[in-house]
Order: structure tokens, then sequence, then C-alpha cells
């Protein structure tokens, strides 16, 4: 029983600091400090949200974003593990394509959108392809990471004979590696999405309401 308690006073001491930040920002707002219209208030917020569900708006958008993200997740995910796994199997790949990796990587992904809405344009294509960007790079070197750990002995018939290949790609992908690869990718990737598909929704509004125009 005691144990119960102290784990929900926990958890109630962990709420206190959000709930006294909403507290102070509504009344900041009532007390006149601050722009309603650009700075909204808690009740606001919730007023405006609960008519997005009972209207359908928010489900609807809500769909369109997932589309998006998912779309560029796979079709970023999938040649960046592909590449990863080149990169740690084969040297001469490695090589070759590690000062690309180190080149690019650093990059903003979100720099590169306006480029994506030229070359697009304000579609869902150039956000899915924004997405797909920011995914790649660190899936790959993740990847790489994970499966150049892999022991010697489980990476030895992918070094040397030709006919122990196909055994060694699927040491690869089993065991440690497996899980390695998986939590690096979730651990880098997790972050990154909303990172880009806020601003790419926020382009989408502008785009839509004709108040962004490329001049």
């Amino acid at each position: 029983m005691k144990a119960l308690s102290a784990k929900t006073r926990d958890r109630l001491l962990y709420m206190i600091s959000p709930l006294l930040f909403l507290a102070l920002w509504q009344l900041l707002l009532m007390a006149g400090l601050g722009d309603r219209r650009f700075i909204p208030a808690p009740t606001d917020i919730a007023v405006r949200f609960w008519q997005l569900v009972l209207s359908g708006e928010l489900a609807m958008h809500t769909g369109v974003t997932l589309l998006r993200v998912f779309g560029g997740f796979f079709i970023g995910a999938i040649p960046g593990v592909a590449c990863g796994l080149l990169m740690a199997m084969f040297r001469p790949v490695r090589f070759m394509i590690d000062p690309l990796i180190a080149a690019l990587f650093p990059i903003p992904k979100i720099a590169l959108m306006p480029l994506l809405l030229l070359a697009f344009g304000f579609g869902d294509a150039s956000k899915i392809a924004l997405v797909a960007i920011a995914v790649f790079f660190p899936v790959c070197v993740n990847t790489y990471v994970g499966a150049a750990n892999i022991p010697y002995p489980d990476r030895d018939p992918v070094l040397n004979q030709a006919h122990r290949q196909l055994q060694g790609h699927y040491s690869v992908f089993q065991g440690t590696a497996l899980r390695s690869i998986s939590w690096k990718i979730a651990e880098v990737i997790s972050p990154r999405i909303p990172m880009v598909t806020i601003p790419t929704n926020m382009m989408s509004t502008c785009s839509s309401s004709h108040e962004f125009q490329i001049r």
C-alpha cells in the first residue's frame, strides 16, 4: 500500500509544473497581458480542439499528415537500411559513400524545403520528399553502426567466400545486430519527424490560403 501511495505521489508531483504553467498562462491572458489572437489561452485551444473533433476536420488533417509521415519514412528508410548494410559489409562501398554521408548529413533538412518546393510544387510530393531525406541519413548511419558491431565470426561469410554470401547476409539481420539497428533508428528518428512535419504542414496551410507566394 505504501508503494502504491508513493507511486501516486510521484505522479502527482510530476504533473504539478505543467498544470501550474497552464494556469499561469491562462491567468496572464485573462489579465490582458498578451493578445489572444496571436497567443490563445489554453481554454481557447481546448474549445477549438473540440470543435475540430466534432466537425471531423481534425481527423481528416491527421490522416493526411500520417500519410506524408509514413510515406516519407518508408521511402527514406528502405534505401537507408540497404545503404547502411552495404557499407558495413563491403569496404569499397563504405569508402565510396562515406564522404557523401559526411558532407550531406550535417545540412539541416528543412533548409532544402525551398528547393523541394521548386522541384515538386506545393503538393504532398515535396512534403514526402523532405521527410524521406530527413529519414534516410540517420537510418543509413545507424544501420551501418549496428551492422558493423556484429562479431567477426558472424561477418566472416560476408567478407570472405562468395558462395557463402547468402548465409552472411542472413546473419546481418539476426540477433544483436537487428536489435541494435532497430533501437538506434528509433532513437534518432523519433525527434526528427516532428521537426520536418510541423514546418511542412505550416507551409501547406499557407499555400492553401494563398498567403505564401514565390515572387
